[in-house]
């Protein structure tokens, strides 16, 4: 097997989750609407913690990748 030469890091992808938003709309706060709130209420994505970038899947992080 051959050795791979350390890379520089790329771009980063977008989250998958939220689509690179950086924020969700909760479908648990659907009964919860009003006439006054008839949008879904917004929180951050949890899985990419409200930055849009999606996390290493080595190391689980959102920085560089581990070595």
């Amino acid at each position: 097997m051959k050795k791979k030469s350390p890379k520089e890091p790329g771009p980063k992808t977008r989250c998958l989750t939220c689509n690179g938003h950086g924020a969700i709309t909760c479908r648990l706060c659907w009964g919860k609407r009003t006439y006054t709130d008839w949008m879904h209420k917004t929180h951050n994505c949890t899985g990419c913690g409200g930055t849009g970038e999606q996390a290493c899947i080595v190391c689980g992080q959102m920085g560089y990748r581990q070595k």
